[in-house]
């Protein structure tokens, strides 16, 4: 206890002589530096005040000094508290984007190693189909090329929504427990599994067309647009329908529509009612409804995430 008091009392002398050669060279910024120095030691400010007495004046203008110190911290303080804020939340933003898209990504890549393979077997295996049967028919007359779109859409739309339907579907979900215990939204698996699929089937749609534009002389645009809007209204529907019914209920409805189409082509003995078909082309209202349809289904897989995709 003495040595600690010994010790207290050799730093509080050491103080008291930085003060004295400091009043006696009128150095008001060390005599403001040793007065912060002593703020929180009640017996070596009273030292300070008893040896100040012969420089009183200089000992107020190390106070005021002190306190105009203070106070410029204090203002300093406040400006950054309010103005780096936004600059931190802005960085703070940035960084949270980056990481919430590099994370759909991970999601994505991890979806396309858990989706069964076959999904992928059996949408190459229809667009050849598709392609073999739009190429014999275009093939035969230049008038039947119309009809050959029309049904190459008609496959196309139906694989693609029958994919989504078996992907989205959630009766047999012996995973969903796991899914459930992940922090990663069931809305977001359904997401990107809805994003391979349909991105996959468009790709291999867009292939098959630039060839048969290429061999035919047709235009690209056009046959395009026959079965883009198509293929993302009723994979939209799908998907919607199965997250609230069931992948069977979802499978029927395409059906179901599909079989619709095809038997009003038939009936009608021409292509003409179903060119002029708003549903089916590829325009603003089948865009729009696409997308109410997605984002619907997102939304109550978000609310009901009971319904949420299956682990195939």
């Amino acid at each position: 206890m003495s040595d600690h008091l010994t010790l207290q009392g050799r730093q509080r002398a050491r103080v008291l002589m930085r003060y004295y050669a400091a009043l006696e060279a009128g150095d008001i910024d060390e005599l403001a530096a040793i007065l912060q120095e002593a703020e929180y030691d009640d017996d070596l400010q009273t030292l300070l005040l008893e040896a100040n007495e012969p420089y009183l004046q200089e000992h107020r203008q190390a106070v005021q000094l002190h306190e105009i110190v203070q106070i410029q911290n204090l203002v300093q303080q406040q400006v950054v508290s309010t103005v780096a804020p936004t600059e931190h939340e802005s960085l703070f933003s940035a960084s949270r984007m980056r990481t919430f898209w590099q994370h759909c990504w991970l999601i994505l890549v991890s979806q396309w190693r858990l989706i069964h393979k076959s999904i992928w077997i059996v949408c190459l295996l229809a667009l050849g189909i598709s392609g073999a049967i739009a190429w014999y028919l275009m093939g035969l007359s230049s008038q039947l090329i119309s009809g050959a779109e029309i049904e190459l859409a008609l496959l196309l739309s139906v694989t693609t929504a029958s994919g989504i339907a078996y992907l989205c579907g959630g009766e047999q979900d012996v995973g969903q427990e796991i899914v459930l215990s992940t922090p990663t939204s069931p809305a977001l698996i359904v997401c990107c599994r809805t994003v391979l699929v349909v991105g996959y089937n468009i790709l291999l749609a867009f292939i098959l067309s630039f060839i048969l534009s290429v061999t035919y002389g047709i235009s690209l645009i056009e046959m395009t647009q026959i079965w883009l809007g198509p293929i993302l209204l009723l994979s939209a529907l799908a998907m919607a329908v199965t997250v609230i019914l069931g992948s069977l209920y979802a499978l029927c409805a395409v059906l179901l529509i599909e079989v619709g189409q095809m038997l009003q082509i038939r009936f009608s003995a021409s292509t003409v009612l179903v060119e002029h078909n708003y549903l089916w082309q590829t325009n603003t209202i089948t865009l729009l409804l696409a997308c109410a349809c997605f984002l619907f289904a997102l939304f109550y897989v978000s609310r009901h995430p009971r319904s949420g995709p299956e682990i195939v």
